[in-house]
């Protein structure tokens, strides 16, 4: 019996020696493990927390803005008491100038300062770039029919685009028509040189032109409403020449009456211009234009390229006094003046 008594208590003192190093070794843990949280490097979710070198620069670069605006904002307010005393100064100066001249005291507070807002800049306008222009006219051939003649009508339309502040492209379409009295006795003695006699009471010759061509134009101004310009042009055209009256009878050699018939003559050419003219600007969007222009045709399709009604090589007596006229007519020279509605868009 105190045998086993004996051995449970060496048993009961093995335990509690054993249980001395464990409670120091808990107690150790405990204190390592709050240093650990109190650390700076270890945030609350337990994550590496370190700042990196270019994080410490940008905190340091931070500070080095936030004093140097508070430098600027000093010297800003030191140059305006400076400015303030100097006014308070020269005020001072001047009342007691006054002051002994009239004997009496002045005192003199401290001038406030006002604040002058500057209004909001006007939106810019938008520019209307490109332009569609109806136009009508006039045209008159210097050098044709004996003393010149002038259309009948003339009229077309046009459209230009702005490819820069005062340079302009465009293409216009354009019409011309002109009634011409045939009132020759001998065209072999005149300028419709055929080799027929003829007795007339004066024959109605009808000219028709289409025409298109393509400009460009530079303005002098653009920031004011009237503008001028000047400009060149080439153009493509394709006339025609016919009878509109069958009041003549033609003689040939052999002696045989012929009257005039439906026969037409119909020719190319090839022409240049000079433009001078302005631009009224009436709205944003709508103005009127006025030019003048000069032309000449560079190439000449009547003649022996003329093509006639039937499309045959060989001209009659009728289509030779045409083709005669619709070549004088390309050689003149033409002046224009022409009126336009312009509508930008």
């Amino acid at each position: 019996m105190k045998t086993k008594e004996a051995l449970l208590t060496t048993f009961v003192l093995a335990l509690q020696m054993a249980h001395v190093p464990m409670v120091m070794a808990q107690d150790d843990l405990l204190d390592d493990t709050s240093s650990v949280l109190e650390s700076e490097e270890i945030d609350i979710e337990g994550q590496f927390n370190r700042p990196s070198p270019a994080d410490r620069i940008e905190k340091m670069r931070k500070k080095l803005e936030k004093q140097n605006e508070q430098m600027v904002q000093k010297k800003i307010e030191e140059k305006r008491i400076n400015s303030e005393m100097e006014l308070m100064k020269d005020l001072q100066k001047k009342f007691r100038n006054q002051a002994a001249d009239d004997g009496d005291q002045v005192s003199v507070r401290q001038a406030s300062t006002q604040v002058v807002v500057a209004a909001p800049p006007a939106p810019a306008k938008e520019e209307k770039k490109n332009r569609i222009t109806p136009y009508a006219g006039l045209t008159r051939f210097n050098e044709a029919c004996l003393d010149g003649c002038e259309s009948k009508i003339h009229a077309g339309l046009a459209f230009d685009t702005m490819v820069s502040d005062r340079f302009s492209v465009g293409i216009g379409l354009g019409l011309t028509t002109m009634s011409i009295i045939d009132t020759a006795n001998t065209f072999g003695q005149n300028y419709y040189n055929t080799g027929f006699n003829v007795s007339t009471t004066g024959d109605e010759i009808d000219y028709t032109r289409v025409g298109l061509d393509l400009n460009s134009k530079f303005f002098f101004t653009v920031e004011t409403k009237l503008r001028p310009f000047v400009g060149v042009g080439v153009g493509y055209e394709r006339a025609s020449v016919k009878y509109t009256k069958k009041s003549s009878q033609f003689q040939n050699n052999f002696g045989t009456n012929s009257n005039l018939g439906d026969d037409s003559v119909t020719g190319s050419s090839v022409s240049a211009s000079g433009i001078l003219g302005a631009e009224l600007l009436l709205s944003d969007s709508i103005g009127v234009q006025l030019d003048f222009r000069y032309k000449k045709n560079l190439t000449n399709g009547f003649g022996k390229d003329s093509q006639t009604t039937n499309n045959s090589t060989y001209l009659n007596f009728n289509e030779i006094v045409l083709s005669n006229l619709g070549t004088e007519i390309q050689d003149s020279s033409e002046a224009q003046v022409n009126l336009g509605l312009t509508i930008g868009f």
